[in-house]
């Protein structure tokens, strides 16, 4: 046996038998001349100095890829809670118990640590708890894996007949149960027949700056059965992880205050999927997420105060497929573009502090001739899994991707039909979609003033219009009665507001126009320039345009207002006709 880190560089140590009684060299080593640090030492503080770190090569490991290191890894395991990988392939037949240790080589490039077989549901790494542990987490500490390649067996094509929930019967590179205090720093984690990290319940763990690639399954797997053994305080920060065929690159079940960062998820289903019924806490933000075939992140539980917050996905995904759960979810973009229809899932909307907030959907795609490249839904809270947005805002190019020309289109939907009422075209008008069938305002929602540079243009063309004729005596005599009606007056709501300095007005009420009509033996109600509006309010104030619902019910506890109004223009050219 040798010394090891007598020297600077770990790869020269002397043997025991090179050191005299009082520990100086009796030699040298590669004719470095050695200064002991352990003159006048006893043998007790030499061997607990010596037991903090040592090297698996000092207890026999080859490193060669190809010699079965299981033996001396464990040896060197059970000498020290520290224990250093110089550069080299060590091959294994896994099942390694490292709880309490610490693990670390020279780089994730140059110490490997490899499982031997092919396409087998052994973890290389494990700990000696058991799912039956009562513990909410921990069982007796974790372990710190820092600068290494830990690679499974997978062949990249074999099918794992385990299913991917099955955590007990599955062999991540990692496999640890009721943990706390784990670290996985700077490591290459791959080609796991299973998950690249799978955790029973976790505490108080970090798994960060790790590359995680190739994996049968997911890349990080944490799975807690309830919300009393749960995945709590954990971070999964700056780790690249891509190309793992489970759920995707990370997998979180019942998790209290865990959080997502700062992460690049390519090549997966899903970028993160949250499962369980009592998540809390959970933040999955600032997160990259590249060719996520299904979503960037699926929310399937419910869950309270999420932060889904500054993600980004590929053209081939929706930012996030939601269940309902409570939080902030802001600022998620994504490039993905459709060139017909919608999506049949997307982004729903959350209930947040009692508000029901949407978020963006689609954002910035990627534009072809006649394609509509951008789209901004809403969903109503009650119909988060339609498919059919209630809302949308998206833009037509007109030209090609690399041309400014296009319009912003404004559409509701209503079950499957999509309709387009509004558009803004490049060269700033704006106009209805389809001619004379749009009003703007309605008899409840009215606009308090409508400022323009020119008065409005109303179609008077003859072609356009029948059954002309002169007016009749009746109607001439309601004329010269109507300009007797013509008063000054002030607006009810302009007096609350303003009061004596409220300004006067010129014009008639529609009651008395309406009874001017009747004294002639006529029907106001025939005659556009009068009008007459009705809807329905319930208790709290909501206004309905109809007493019915959907099916032809009428819908109880509703009050009808009725409003009147009159089109001056028409009542002015009336009156001129009757002097």
């Amino acid at each position: 046996m040798t010394v090891p880190y007598i020297f600077a560089d770990a790869s020269q140590s002397i043997p025991l038998a090179e050191l005299d009684a009082n520990f100086a060299a009796v030699g040298s080593a590669d004719n470095i001349e050695y200064n002991p640090p352990f003159a006048n030492s006893t043998v007790e503080t030499v061997t607990a100095k010596l037991s903090q770190t040592v090297s698996v090569k000092d207890f026999g490991a080859v490193g060669d890829g190809t010699t079965d290191d299981t033996a001396a890894i464990v040896a060197a395991l059970a000498a020290s809670n520290t224990v250093f990988f110089p550069a080299g392939t060590y091959l294994t037949t896994g099942s390694i118990n490292i709880q309490s240790k610490t693990l670390y080589g020279v780089s994730n490039q140059a110490s490997i640590i490899k499982l031997s077989g092919s396409n087998t549901n052994t973890p290389v790494f494990t700990n000696s708890a058991t799912t039956n542990t009562s513990s909410a987490w921990g069982s007796g500490g974790g372990f710190t894996l820092s600068n290494l390649t830990i690679s499974g067996n997978w062949d990249g094509s074999t099918a794992n007949s385990v299913p991917v929930d099955n955590f007990t019967s599955l062999g991540s590179v990692v496999t640890w149960y009721m943990g706390n205090y784990c670290k996985v720093y700077n490591c290459v984690i791959q080609n796991s027949f299973a998950h690249g990290l799978g955790f029973y319940c976790l505490g108080y763990s970090q798994i960060q700056f790790n590359s995680i690639t190739t994996n049968k399954y997911d890349g990080v797997h944490l799975y807690a059965p309830n919300s009393t053994k749960s995945i709590t305080s954990t971070w999964v920060s700056n780790n690249s992880i891509h190309s793992c065929l489970g759920y995707g690159s990370v997998y979180i079940n019942e998790a209290l205050t865990c959080q997502v960062t700062q992460n690049v998820f390519e090549d997966v289903s899903y970028g993160v999927y949250i499962d369980g019924n009592d998540n809390r806490n959970v933040a999955v933000d600032y997160n990259d997420m590249e060719q996520c075939s299904t979503a960037g992140i699926a929310v399937v539980g419910n869950g309270l105060n999420f932060s889904i917050q500054n993600n980004f996905t590929g053209v081939s995904s929706p930012v996030i497929t939601p269940n309902v759960f409570s939080g902030v979810v802001n600022n998620n973009y994504t490039q993905k573009s459709y060139t017909s229809g919608l999506p049949t899932t997307g982004n729903g909307t959350a209930n947040g502090a009692g508000v029901n907030n949407g978020w963006v959907v689609d954002l910035f795609g990627a534009a072809t001739t006649n394609q509509s490249t951008a789209q901004i839904q809403w969903r109503s809270n009650n119909n988060y899994n339609a498919g059919i947005p209630i809302g949308m805002v998206r833009t037509n190019h007109t030209g090609t991707v690399n041309q400014l020309l296009g319009s912003l289109i404004f559409s509701t939907a209503n079950g499957s039909a999509i309709t387009d009422y509004l558009t803004l075209n490049s060269s700033g008008a704006l106009y209805p979609n389809t001619d004379n069938t749009q009003p703007l305002g309605g008899s409840s929602n009215r606009w308090s003033v409508v400022y323009a540079g020119t008065g409005t243009i109303n179609t008077s063309d003859a072609n356009q219009k029948q059954d002309f004729a002169s007016l009749t005596a009746a109607e001439l005599e309601t004329a010269k009665a109507i300009k007797g009606l013509l008063k000054t007056y002030k607006f009810k709501s302009a007096v609350a507001k303003k009061g004596a300095d409220a300004r006067k007005h010129v014009g008639v009420s529609a009651q008395e126009v309406q009874a001017a009509f009747a004294a002639n033996g006529l029907d106001a109600t025939q005659y556009g320039l009068f009008c007459s509006d009705t809807w329905y309010v319930d208790a709290t104030g909501n206004v309905f345009e109809s007493d019915k619902d959907e099916s032809g019910n009428v819908i109880a506890g509703l009050t009808s207002v009725t409003q009147l109004g009159i089109r001056y223009d028409e009542l002015l050219a009336f009156v001129i006709a009757g002097i």
